[in-house]
């Protein structure tokens, strides 16, 4: 192997390792975790919605609206800020590798453990009601499709946020307006102005995917093929915008 690919993965790693190993992740993770009470309270009333009928919009509104921009503006935008408010990021390029490796490899460092905090309490939540009611098994095309699209969510959010966090020194007042008045109030909004949103194109997905979400009925979507074409897009510009600013930036 290469030393540039050993560098490469070595620092994604590192990422990952440096997630894990902070007082924010087990704050996180705590936070993600507690929606899961939600199933006590529900469970004394679970004639009033099917199990999975109530998991799927559980599901929807708790952790793709609302955990899933949440967790991935955290950690997106500490990807290069923080590092470079700290001035550790002179430490940290290494010669075996560019500027924009350096980017790419700490992007791809934060994806596996940051969707952990998203997917963890997700399938715990559906191993709770599948244990509780059934359907454990004959439900799981459910939980796939609900991970696959969080994931899609932590790949175009953690880019973007990573873009804005490259591009910013104070990132998080401008990171949260688009987490949560533009992603979260926008994408519902009539007309053509939500196909501009990701989050209307993870619903799109999700919608195409999962039958008994009650809100999805009610919205517009697009097409898989253009969600997923629209996602891609996303993620793959801002990281490469992420690549090329950070190798033009000061960072002494």
């Amino acid at each position: 192997m290469r030393p540039m690919t050993m560098a490469f993965l070595s620092l994604a790693r590192f990422t990952s390792s440096q997630i894990v190993r902070s007082r924010k992740w087990v704050v996180l993770l705590t936070l993600c975790a507690a929606p899961v009470a939600l199933l006590a309270y529900w469970s004394y009333r679970p004639d009033a919605t099917p199990p999975f009928t109530f998991f799927s919009t559980y599901t929807y509104l708790v952790y793709l609206q609302l955990m899933l921009p949440f967790v991935t503006l955290i950690y997106g935008t500490a990807l290069v800020s923080e590092e470079l408010q700290s001035r550790t990021v002179t430490y940290l390029v290494s010669g075996y590798y560019t500027r924009k490796h350096f980017i790419v490899a700490r992007y791809m460092g934060f994806i596996p453990v940051t969707w952990l905090l998203i997917a963890l309490p997700i399938v715990v939540s559906y191993v709770i009601i599948g244990s509780m009611f059934g359907g454990l098994v004959s439900n799981l095309d459910m939980l796939v499709s609900f991970l696959g699209v969080s994931l899609c969510g932590v790949f175009a959010y953690g880019a973007i946020f990573c873009l804005l966090g490259t591009l910013l020194s104070h990132p998080l007042v401008i990171c949260l307006l688009f987490a949560f008045l533009w992603e979260g109030v926008v994408s519902n909004l009539p007309g053509n102005i939500p196909y501009a949103t990701v989050f209307y194109h993870l619903r799109s997905l999700l919608s195409h995917l999962v039958e008994n979400v009650e809100f999805l009925s009610q919205v517009s979507t697009s097409s898989v093929g253009v969600a997923l074409l629209m996602i891609a897009g996303v993620t793959i510009g801002a990281v490469y915008l992420s690549a090329h600013l950070f190798s033009r930036k000061d960072i002494l």
